[in-house]
């Protein structure tokens, strides 16, 4: 199945902060997921998975990021900047 299409999303106006999009995530998505997840303190991936958790392994990675839009989906949000 096709993965949904991206919604931009307007920051607030007068908002210094770049606008986002918000869309289903995509295999190519890992290394970003895996990016954000290690910027995390502790205590939050600890509250994000109920548990200790230092880095997201190669199958979390898989299956947090291979979905099929029918069974489950997920979101991804990344802020636009000008020069992407």
């Amino acid at each position: 199945m096709t993965a949904p299409p991206s919604n931009p999303v307007s920051s607030p106006s007068g908002s210094s902060t770049p606008p986002i999009v918000i869309r289903a995530i995509r295999a190519d998505d890992k290394q970003a997921l895996r990016d954000g997840t290690d910027r995390l303190s502790e205590r939050s991936r600890y509250r994000r998975f109920l548990s200790p958790h230092s880095s997201l392994t190669p199958a979390e990675l898989t299956y947090f990021t291979e979905v099929d839009h029918h069974e489950g989906i997920a979101r991804f949000t990344a802020l636009m900047f000008a020069d992407n």
